[in-house]
């Protein structure tokens, strides 16, 4: 966010993907950070990167003659990845990688779990472990903190909770939450920094179209100062402007999150709270509610 990764030295540098964000850093925008990331691969002995993404490519060249290993779906990359499934009740795939093939079996779904995977993978072999036994221990893997966390059920719905706040992630997500085919997806976002709100309101909008019902909260700042226009009616543009017909409520008040969902959410919904700030607290809360009013 501030390129202080520059200051590193990696003897493994991994880069899964680049798009724009922290626009108050990076003030020219993509080329910038294209050119921070070439920076990067340029600083890093070997490196290991999503072949599958143009960004990453662009860095490359800009970085010039560095040791990347690429992996991806594409034919073309170093290490390949085959998506057998994405989900639901986990990912799997297999991974060409050294001559040989590895099977992921992953307790996590998405296919951007077997990317990640896939790249873990990779670095490990970099670093001298067998393939095979890495393969082994990524089943293992259960999911981290506010990473499509189950936060818990009430009145016959499900809350999950999750970090993402920039649109690849939302999108990513709620592709995840769509695979559990719960009666309605309702997203809860949570728009986070005014400079990012300003910036991509559009993409952000776009990006929350595959809930059923969109609810939109004014802006975390983390510490930034309001911008004059900048709320989450931003948001709101966006999502009604690539799909007028979409179901969004804005609910600029905390209080008004916890309230509407009570009184909104439905036996069979799933309900996910989406964004980087506090959001998290108001799945909790709209869950405490309902549990106390059935």
């Amino acid at each position: 966010s501030d390129g202080s990764f520059l200051l590193f030295r990696p003897e493994i540098g991994v880069v899964t993907n680049i798009e724009v964000d922290h626009v108050d850093f990076y003030t020219r925008g993509r080329d910038e950070i294209e050119e921070a990331f070439a920076a990067f691969l340029a600083r890093c002995s070997k490196s290991v990167v999503y072949g599958d993404d143009p960004a990453v490519h662009r860095s490359l060249t800009l970085a010039g003659g560095v040791d990347a290993t690429t992996y991806g779906t594409d034919p073309k990359n170093d290490v390949g990845l085959t998506v057998v499934s994405a989900g639901p009740g986990g990912a799997v795939g297999r991974v060409s990688i050294a001559g040989a093939e590895v099977a992921l079996n992953l307790r996590v779904d998405g296919a951007h779990n077997l990317l990640d995977a896939t790249a873990a993978l990779t670095t490990s072999w970099l670093a001298g472990v067998d393939p095979a036994a890495a393969g082994r221990a990524l089943g293992e893997f259960a999911g981290v903190h506010r990473r499509f966390e189950w936060r818990g059920s009430a009145g016959g719905a499900e809350f999950f909770d999750d970090y993402g706040h920039v649109p690849t992630e939302l999108a990513v997500t709620l592709e995840v939450a769509r695979r559990m085919a719960p009666r309605r997806l309702v997203a809860v976002f949570q728009p986070h920094r005014y400079s990012r709100t300003k910036a991509l309101w559009r993409e952000l909008g776009s990006s929350l179209l595959e809930a059923d019902l969109i609810v939109v909260t004014d802006v975390y700042g983390a510490g930034q100062d309001p911008i004059p226009g900048v709320t989450g009616e931003l948001i709101v543009k966006g999502i009604t402007d690539s799909a007028p017909g979409k179901r969004v409520v804005y609910c600029p008040h905390r209080a008004e999150v916890a309230r509407f969902l009570s009184g909104e959410v439905q036996a069979g919904d799933l309900v996910i709270t989406l964004g980087c700030g506090d959001v998290w607290m108001l799945g909790d809360e709209a869950m405490e509610r309902i549990r106390e009013s059935g």
